[in-house]
């Protein structure tokens, strides 16, 4: 099944979804995180600053995970060319 050209087909979009939503999740994450750090920025709650500050490594494993994807969707974009050739 795994040689099968329509699992092929399933890992390819399957892929691109995934990416997708790390992509969105990624860029939220980060943008979340930067506005909220710039709004209380003035705000001498160091509680709060430290929270805000380890908000930055959930967002680093989405990017992880976006660069991981990304290239998990370019091999399986050529083990599909290399299928229909």
């Amino acid at each position: 099944m795994i040689n099968h050209k329509v699992f092929r087909q399933i890992e390819l979009y399957g892929d691109k979804i995934i990416f997708g939503v790390l992509a969105i999740g990624a860029g939220a994450a980060l943008g979340a995180t930067m506005d909220l750090n710039r709004i209380v920025y003035n705000d001498n709650n160091s509680k709060f600053h430290n929270f805000l500050n380890l908000m930055y490594i959930p967002a680093a494993f989405l990017w992880a995970g976006l660069v991981t994807s990304g290239i998990s969707s370019i091999l399986s974009s050529f083990s599909l060319h290399k299928t229909e050739s």
